[in-house]
């Protein structure tokens, strides 16, 4: 039997540790499939944005205000220990992916006890699901199996992420001894379509409601963002819709997107490149760490992602890690040490 999923500082409590069975993906689609998928999907993401499942470190106070909504019968079989999950970030992000494949775009509308229970339920079962999906032998086949969580999550890190960021692009590269490193911000610019300073704004505001939600009214679902809501800023609203068009998707887009494609069952990168859900005019942040990701170490992928030709692809990959080996050799030559010297872009007689 597959271990129990470690979340963060804790154990995440699966269907099997209520009713003593583990379940099966054709009963967790059989369980979801009468809800209606946006309600499904925003459910989730209001769980995601009040739990703050992206930190690093997270207790379960959140979670347990949130428990009474989606398992109020359930929710005294529970264990009671502050180190035990019912919503860990991997699985909720896991079960919309579910959703967005085996839900209708008209069903049952997750607003009253008897479906929010229902959904409530299938999160439980996710928490088993995604345990089950490999048999884990060793040392190796761990790793891989933790490879495609590790390209979905994206920790407690954002400012310092956004900060390094600009600093690679704006500090780093200007200095760079190679022209194409020196070029590589303007080419990243030209690929997402904004400046970096600009990219980083728009996507830092653009979770900033999610950052302070609670848990107040549960018809309050996710907070609809519009452009409009940059208007207080310095960013013109235009150039916030082009922004928030370019990284989100309409719940018929990641159903197409998800059933053309053959991935890992574990694989969440559909919502890591596209993390808000696109209605009819407003838009939806799916996950907060994947949005806010966008301003830091992806923002360099989203632009590698936008560029076609597989050559430019690999001469930015080059660069990336040139400009890495740059920003690493300042790090070092910043803490001096006696018994020590920096040797700056080592090269081996063969040239590399």
């Amino acid at each position: 039997m597959s271990a129990p999923l470690v979340n963060k500082l804790g154990v995440t409590v699966g269907y099997s540790t209520v009713f003593g069975q583990r379940p099966q993906l054709a009963e967790l689609h059989s369980l979801i499939s009468p809800l209606r998928r946006q309600d499904v999907i925003l459910s989730l993401a209001w769980i995601l944005a009040i739990t703050k499942g992206w930190r690093s470190v997270r207790d379960n106070r959140e979670e347990r205000k949130v428990r009474p909504h989606f398992l109020p019968t359930i929710d005294s079989q529970l264990p009671s220990g502050d180190d035990w999950f019912v919503f860990s970030r991997f699985t909720l992000l896991w079960l919309m992916k579910q959703a967005c494949m085996a839900c209708p775009v008209e069903g049952l509308r997750v607003d009253s006890a008897p479906t929010r229970e229902r959904l409530g339920v299938a999160c439980l079962m996710a928490n088993d699901l995604v345990t089950s999906v490999r048999t884990l032998q060793g040392s190796l086949d761990l790793a891989a199996n933790m490879m495609a969580s590790i390209d979905c999550y994206s920790f407690d890190e954002h400012d310092r992420d956004i900060v390094r960021s600009r600093y690679l692009l704006r500090e780093i590269a200007p200095r760079s001894k190679r022209q194409t490193v020196r070029q590589l911000p303007s080419r990243i610019e030209s690929l997402v379509g904004f400046q970096i300073e600009e990219y980083c704004d728009l996507a830092f505001g653009a979770c900033m409601k999610n950052m302070a939600a609670d848990v107040g009214d549960i018809a309050y679902i996710t907070p609809a963002l519009k452009a409009d809501n940059f208007q207080p800023t310095s960013i013109d609203p235009l150039r916030a819709e082009l922004f928030l068009r370019t990284i989100s998707a309409t719940e018929d887009e990641f159903f197409q997107e998800l059933s053309q494609k053959a991935t890992h069952e574990l694989d969440l990168t559909v919502f890591r490149n596209r993390p808000l859900l696109r209605m009819a005019d407003t838009y939806a942040v799916l996950d907060v760490g994947l949005a806010l990701d966008k301003a830091g170490r992806s923002l360099f992928w989203t632009a590698l992602k936008s560029a076609e030709a597989a050559k430019e692809r690999m001469g930015m990959l080059g660069n990336w890690g040139y400009l890495f080996e740059d920003y690493t050799n300042e790090i070092l030559n910043g803490v001096g040490h006696p018994s020590r010297a920096v040797i700056a872009n080592p090269c081996f007689h063969d040239g590399t």
